[in-house]
């Protein structure tokens, strides 16, 4: 009987490895739900894409898009609760993949949209705020490499967006990005932020892809 028993806990063990792995790749699929952080004007407003499972956004109707083919980026805030978060950080940290992310959205868009400092008939001002933020723990995937044969730890990034008329502050469209990585991306799961970076470039092609086809700019 003893031995019957034995013989069980490896299938035992290899049942809760593949329950796992499956919560895990389940859980992976789903953006994480972030809280508002009050940097947008009306949250009630947002409403789920129905193409990209990541984004909620609300525009005002009639909007001229194609007029604005210039861009003043602000300086992004961070507006992240340390205290809730699930690992910690350093404000230099999050002050430095702020400041990341801007020159991110500015490499992909300035080639277009040239990036300017003063307000114009033809500038978008866009407003941004990180509210989330996780880094991936390379020390966990090693581990649980060798248990599972996968890393399970990705990182998560959310962000909230204003787009709003340069010369006279109108809210034209509010944007709330919610991304978490993939345990497929078998580089960027063993460095701390790396799979945040590579949000951040996702993000800055999807906003530079949006414009483009609102204002006709790409074609």
């Amino acid at each position: 009987m003893l031995k019957q028993k034995r013989c069980l806990y490896p299938i035992v063990l290899g049942l809760a490895g593949i329950t796992l792995v499956a919560l895990v790749l389940i859980s992976g699929c789903t953006p994480p739900k972030v809280a508002p952080s009050g940097f947008l004007s009306n949250y009630g407003k947002l409403r789920q894409d129905p193409v990209d499972k990541e984004a909620q956004w609300w525009e005002m109707k009639g909007i001229q898009w194609h007029k604005y083919r210039k861009l003043i980026l602000d300086p992004v805030e961070t507006r992240i609760d340390q205290s809730k978060a699930e690992r910690k950080m350093t404000q230099e940290e999050i002050d430095n993949l702020a400041n990341h992310l801007r020159q991110t959205v500015i490499n992909e868009m300035q080639d277009v949209y040239p990036v300017v400092d003063k307000p114009g008939a033809d500038v978008l001002r866009i407003r941004a705020a990180l509210t989330h933020l996780k880094p991936v723990s390379g020390a966990l995937n090693v581990i649980t490499t060798a248990v599972l044969f996968m890393p399970v730890d990705v990182g998560e990034a959310a962000i909230e967006v204003q787009f709003l008329d340069s010369q006279n502050n109108v809210i034209l469209s509010e944007l709330i990005m919610s991304s978490r990585g993939s345990m497929m991306d078998v580089t960027g799961v063993w460095t701390r932020w790396a799979q945040v970076e590579s949000t951040f470039k996702e993000w800055a092609k999807k906003l530079k892809a949006a414009l483009d086809e609102a204002t006709g700019a790409g074609q």
